[in-house]
């Protein structure tokens, strides 16, 4: 088969089509004034303004020409994106001098902080913060007697660009600190060296001691990772809640202006610099919203520069310079975040709902969100069910952006194309916009960019309702350190289409007429102006007409129908609505389906007026091979009529489109009242043989598109396409982008069988490209050249097809027997290439508790007193692995946001400090790095219906480990091979045409890494064939395995041999069995119960060595908050008591004496005796640095080598001794038995701080900083506070204050107080 070139079939009716948009006379004029044929009477060069904010191409720029207060004066739109800079140039007032942003939401909750902190005031002068910084308070404290205090770490609320040039600065200074403490360290050594020419012993040692100084920088540098800088908050109430923020760091307040909710002052900070940072570096606007009686303070700053930028479009005003305002510089500007900075300003369930709540509560007659995703559902999902809601019933006008998917077909995203009641805008690029956003050489015709998202949806609905333009130069925020920048997308085509909206509702309003959602929407469709090239799924109805909607609306006044929405579906079709034909089957022969068309009445419509409701329709269709009835009349119950699609004499690979449209018969002007759209796809048939489909060469010009489709022959699991040029010159862009539309998957983005490719062509070169298909189903080709890649180049390319099927696309090993698939090749003989390996292992977590309650944050007080309630789950696990895996939780509703049935699905994961290892919400994988250890979930799901929730509380989770080292998998093609476990997997061969081959998967050999019986690993059997195959090519089979029972160990029999009698051995097993509860006692800190059972023990066990160190386990720990001198002692001592009870009970020389002397490890007796040795030695070194740390807490901090102020030592220290050399000489007792290659993890941390304490008080500060540093980094469990807080202190006796001040920062993140709000 081979394509022809000829356009796809495209039918409208007259009544639905409008003048075609000539742009050749702008184009002229624009490029006379460029080239100097326009100047102005100055002699200077005109440039076209016009060009960088469009409003000419929808007649926006001439509606307020005409209309100067019509300019969106009196409306309000609500922004839903990353948030809105208050502080950017072109938002700060409205054409007629009112405040442009009026509101400023953080419907995340990222910038939330836990104030729950009270303070009494002393002292209206200074207060310690929660960073441990003493706060200077201002005027703003005289008469308050108490204050709530926060803490927020700067980088949990600066954008992503922001933090990384704020790090980048930081890392800079610190580095110049760094490198003269480097130089004075390098500088010591020069001079000891000069000194010193023929050292003594003594004298080495102190050079080793400068020489480790060194090293302690060195590896700090290599350690380096920024906490960021880290805020202290303070909020008060002074007959208004306010709050004032220390984002400088200094703690002085004085200066401070305190901060009231924005809706009530419009008042707004800047964080113009943090620690670190240059003078005026930052220029982050920021302002707050206060919670819960002050409970709760709300910290707002943009995640991103899109949502400013987006606002500009809309409603920028510039008084000096008209020609840059935004579409209705008269409206003022709700800023709604929804884009949470924890996942890089992704959208959230919670974050919508919220915006949707501020909006009406700010009464916003229009809402923005150039926003959207993929989906799995249409018409389907809490979000579009609730925005529905109040488009309809509380009379909101809501626009949204197509999407950028494109440029084939059904690409459009949510929620534009799934929820009915949104306006969905495409992107439209201008010659203007061209030639002045984009420097192109000569201007093009019009045409929607390339990427915009094309309908239908995959229920046949058109998905894009209009188009805008889709980019501008507009105003971002002042952190981005410029006043505009230029973007593209159908975010910007969206702004620019809600702007033309508030000129039109302005209008409006002026002249007191009324509108509803349904009025506007019909008039902006009627109204549009088709634009020659543009298909209609890319174009909707046209190009927005500000007059021309303007007009309509105007006579909507005086026809009732025209403020109703008229829905059209197809019942039998699931509530289609829209027909959409697609694959072989159904365009084999002719369709007929009944279509119902309902009205939508109010909710508070008076049923009287549904009575008297009655129009006479006159239906159309625009093309011949689709034909329906002439005339319907309609109820308010809504009336059905049957259409028939005959594609028999449509063109073979091509889409053809067409609408019914319906009419009033006494009103025809006032255009459609309704349109059903219908697509209707005819694919190419590939004819048996060689499987292979040629498009003749043909010449690709910008923006042209060469779309066919062709019906993918069963059995084909790929196909390779090839683009052959011929002599080309310059540079040229080809865009290649293939997608079948699959009922099980989203159409785009996580959809297996799209390809999206930019292809850069040379002359007389080949490229190949893969892509995955689905035998019997058609896929899209669709080839163009970037709309702004300029010339033409001739292209031929083939579509070859190749098969290897896979009678499984899952397996499952839960035994020792393999499970089987068969592989077969249906088309043409294949090279097959097969491999399996696990790669993840994944654990199903339970709920260990879980909190079902009514939330009180006024961000989500839904109309008509509903109440949202949030479940909050939590969980437990463990990562076993030494290194740092990845680690992604995976709720089951996992891969869902607009089409999800809540609206939120947000899991946080915390270590057992409680610091914040990241967060995670629906639709896309978060995947974390985690060190081993233990680690805690939250996962909080919302939703007004606690019916809904309660039957969640026990939800399980999985929770995938990613492997250190996959595991391979064993294939063979006999079972006998795989039982036997034979040494040579099956790796693939030739395949001739038709054949199958039978493949046993086995179990890999060896303990899962990690895992435990009811643990499975994941892996996949990846199929695919020819000499460039490689591993992972595809997911072909998902496999997963089972992890085993452990079989129980066979007991060492020599080990058995004593001679015990049976009252012995229960005597032993009773002992083992309470100390067994003594240790749950003590971890779950029942002291008196543990003292007593341990007081038992130890009368009948006074020398059973692991009861001596279980009770030193008890004794062995830190002092309460608050503690004496005395009991500090006490403590200690007791400790320090219990320590030598195990020393004692080792018998250090006789264990020194064993493992001085080699032993036979085959005699019985002697492996006994090593075993116990061992043991022993595994108690001894815990007790002797238990000795030392409870010694150095009797001592003053280091660099003194006194007592601690109240304490006696003379008690406890040997005869003659002072405290210092007792000190050495229980660190040497400690340094005989250590050794840090056999030493587990939390031994080689205490040793290493420890040492560092103890070579500070002998005046040796860094001697062991390095070790220390080199224990920190170790990826084994939770960071140490202890061992940080030995570095802070070593930093500041050696006078860094970089580092000093560097873990000050790293305290505060790695060991908060509390865990973060969600």
């Amino acid at each position: 088969a081979s394509f022809a070139s000829s356009p796809c079939i495209i039918s409208r009716t007259a009544a639905t089509a409008c003048t075609e948009m000539d742009t050749s006379a702008k184009a002229t004029r624009q490029r006379d004034q460029l080239e100097g044929g326009a100047d102005g009477a100055d002699g200077q060069m005109k440039f076209p303004t016009e060009g960088i904010l469009p409003k000419e191409e929808t007649g926006a720029a001439a509606f307020i020409a005409e209309n100067a207060e019509w300019d969106g004066r009196g409306i309000k739109i609500a922004i839903f994106d990353t948030g809105v800079d208050p502080g950017a140039a072109g938002l700060q007032v409205t054409s007629d001098g009112k405040r442009k942003v009026i509101d400023v939401v953080d419907c995340t909750g990222d910038g939330d902080v836990d104030m729950s902190e009270v303070k009494e005031l002393k002292d209206a002068t200074s207060i310690t913060g929660l960073t441990g910084r003493v706060l200077k308070l201002g005027a703003w404290a005289e008469g308050l007697k108490e204050v709530r205090l926060g803490i927020k770490r700067g980088f949990e609320l600066f954008p992503t660009g922001l933090t990384s040039r704020v790090k980048a600065e930081r890392k800079e200074k610190f580095m110049e600190s760094q490198k003269a403490a480097v130089a004075k360290a390098q500088q010591s050594i020069a001079q000891w060296d000069a000194a010193n020419a023929s050292p003594s012993e003594d004298k080495k040692r102190e050079k080793k001691d400068l020489e480790a100084v060194l090293d302690t920088l060195k590896e700090g540098a290599e350690q380096y990772a920024d906490a960021g800088p880290v805020f202290d908050c303070v909020v008060f109430n002074d007959g208004k809640w306010r709050a004032v923020i220390d984002t400088d760091g200094t703690g002085d307040l004085t200066n401070s202006a305190p901060l009231t909710n924005y809706r009530d002052e419009q008042q707004f900070m800047t964080i113009k610099t943090v620690a670190g940072c240059k003078e005026v570096s930052l220029l982050l606007n920021y302002c707050v919203t206060i919670f819960e009686d002050g409970k709760r303070l709300s910290i707002v700053c943009d995640s991103g520069a899109h949502g400013t930028h987006v606002a500009g479009i809309a409603a920028a005003n510039f008084p000096d310079s008209p020609a840059l305002n935004g579409v209705a510089p008269g409206a003022q500007i709700v800023s709604c975040k929804i884009g949470d900075t924890r996942l890089g300003s992704m959208e959230t369930g919670v974050g919508l709902v919220r915006a949707l709540i501020a909006a009406r509560d700010n009464g916003c007659q229009l809402i923005n969100m150039s926003f959207g995703e993929n989906y799995l559902h249409a018409r389907k999902g809490r979000f579009p069910e609730l925005a529905s809601e109040f488009v309809e019933r509380y009379g909101m006008i809501f626009v949204t952006s197509a999407m950028n998917n494109g440029p084939c077909l059904s690409t459009v995203g949510a929620p534009g194309g799934t929820c009915s009641a949104l306006i969905s805008v495409g992107a439209f690029v201008s010659p203007g916009m061209m030639e002045v956003q984009y420097s192109l050489r000569e201007p093009l015709p019009p045409t929607n960019y390339t990427w915009s998202s094309r309908g239908p949806a995959p229920d046949g609905h058109m998905g894009v309702t209009i188009v805008a333009p889709g980019g501008a130069i507009a105003p971002v925020p002042t952190w981005v350190l410029q006043g505009k920048q230029l973007m593209n997308g159908t975010s910007m085509a969206s702004p620019h289409c809600c702007g033309g909206l508030a000129l039109l509702l302005s209008a409006l309003a002026a002249q007191r007429l009324p509108y509803t959602p349904a009025a506007v929407r019909r008039a902006i469709e009627n109204s549009a102006v088709a634009v020659a090239g543009i298909e209609p799924w890319a174009l909707g109805t046209g190009l927005l007409q500000v007059p021309a909607a303007y007009k309509l609306l105007v006579s909507y006044a005086a026809a009732p129908v025209a403020s109703i929405s008229i829905n059209t579906s197809i019942p039998a079709r699931n509530g289609a609505r829209g027909l959409y034909l697609r694959d072989p089957a159904e365009t084999e022969g002719v369709t007929s389906v009944s279509v119902l068309v309902a009205p939508a009445f109010h909710v508070d419509c008076n049923n009287e007026d549904k009575v008297q409701f009655e129009v006479q329709v006159v239906l159309k269709s625009s093309a011949a091979w689709c034909t329906a009835p002439r005339f319907l009349v309609l109820n308010a119950n809504g009336k059905s009529f049957d259409i028939v699609v005959d594609p028999s004499t449509l063109p073979d690979g091509e889409a053809s489109f067409c609408e019914v449209v319906g009419l009033a018969a006494d009103r025809p002007e006032l255009g459609p009242l309704f349109r059903f759209p219908v697509t209707v796809i005819k694919p190419s048939l590939v004819l048996p043989g060689d499987y292979t489909v040629s498009l003749p060469q043909r010449s690709y010009v910008p923006g042209t598109l060469d779309r066919r489709f062709v019906a993918v022959p069963a059995g084909a699991s790929w196909a390779e396409l090839s683009f052959k040029t011929r002599k080309v010159e310059g540079a040229h862009l080809l865009v290649l982008h293939a997608l079948q539309v699959l009922g099980s998957t989203p159409t785009t983005t996580r959809n297996p069988t799209e390809l999206m490719r930019y292809i850069r062509l040379k002359p007389f070169t080949t490229v190949t490209e893969k892509v995955s298909v689905v035998g019997g189903v058609t896929v899209e080709l669709c080839l163009c050249k970037a709309w702004a890649s300029l010339g033409a180049v001739e292209v031929d390319v083939e579509v070859v097809f190749h098969g290897l099927q896979t009678s499984s696309t899952q397996l499952f090993v839960g035994c020792d027997e393999p499970a089987q698939m068969e592989i077969t090749a249906p088309l043409r003989a294949e090279d097959l290439k097969v491999a399996g390996k696990l790669t993840r292992l994944r654990k199903a977590l339970v709920p260990s508790s879980h909190v079902l309650r009514q939330t009180m944050d006024p961000r989500d007080a839904l109309p008509q007193e509903r109440y949202i309630y949030e479940l909050e789950l939590s969980y437990s696990f463990e990562q076993t692995e030494k290194e740092a895996v990845k680690v992604l939780p995976r709720p089951p509703m996992h891969d869902l946001l607009y089409d999800s049935p809540f609206e939120a699905q947000l899991w946080v994961v915390y270590d057992a400090n409680k610091q914040l290892m990241g967060v995670g919400d629906a639709l896309y994988d978060y995947p974390l790095t985690l060190p081993k250890g233990k680690y805690s979930m939250q996962v909080l799901v919302r939703h007004d219906s606690k019916a809904m929730l309660d039957r969640l509380t026990h939800l399980v989770v999985p929770v995938d480990f990613t492997l250190a080292k996959d595991l391979a998998v064993p294939l063979h093609t006999s079972m006998h091979d795989a039982l036997a476990g034979a040494d040579k997997t099956f790796s693939g061969g030739a395949m001739a045409r038709g054949s199958r081959v039978r493949v046993f998967v086995s179990a890999p050999a060896g303990k899962a890494p990690g895992g435990a019986h009811g643990d499975v690993l994941v892996g996949a059997v990846r199929v695919g064939g020819g000499t460039e195959w490689k591993v992972p090519a595809r997911e072909d089979c998902v496999l997963q395995v089972l992890v085993p029972k452990e079989a129980a160990k066979d007991k060492d029999k020599d080990a058995e041999k004593k001679d015990k009698s049976d009252a012995e051995a229960e005597q032993e097993e009773v002992r083992d069995a309470r100390l067994k509860r003594l240790k749950k006692l003590r971890e779950d800190k029942k002291w008196g119960a543990a003292d007593a059972l341990a007081q038992a023990l130890l009368a009948e066990f006074p020398q059973h060595l692991p009861l001596l160190s279980e009770v030193l386990s008890r004794r062995d720990r830190d002092g309460e908050a608050g503690e004496t001198a005395a009991e500090r002692q006490q403590r200690c001592a007791a400790a320090i008591e219990c320590a030598a009870a195990v020393v004692a009970a080792v018998d250090v020389a006789s264990l020194a004496a064993h493992f001085g002397l080699k032993h036979d490890t085959e005699d019985p007796a002697a492996k006994e005796a090593c075993k116990s040795a061992e043991q022993r030695k595994e108690a001894l070194l815990p007790a002797l640095l238990s000795r030392v740390e409870r010694w150095l807490e009797l001592m003053a901090p280091a660099p003194s080598c006194e007592s601690a102020a109240g304490v006696v030592l003379a008690d406890l220290l040997p005869a003659g001794a002072s405290a210092l050399q007792h000190l050495e000489g229980l660190w040497a007792s400690v340094q005989q038995w250590y050794a840090a290659a056999d030493a587990a993890h939390e031994v080689r941390l205490r040793h290493a701080r420890l040492h560092s304490q103890v070579r500070r008080r002998q005046g040796r500060p860094g001697a062991a900083g390095a070790e220390l540093l080199k224990a920190m980094k170790s990826c084994e469990g939770a960071p140490s506070k202890k061992a940080l807080e030995e570095m802070l202190a070593l930093c500041e006796q050696l006078g860094w204050e970089h580092w000093a001040a560097y873990y000050r920062d790293l305290r505060l993140k790695q060991f908060p107080a509390k865990l973060s709000l969600l």
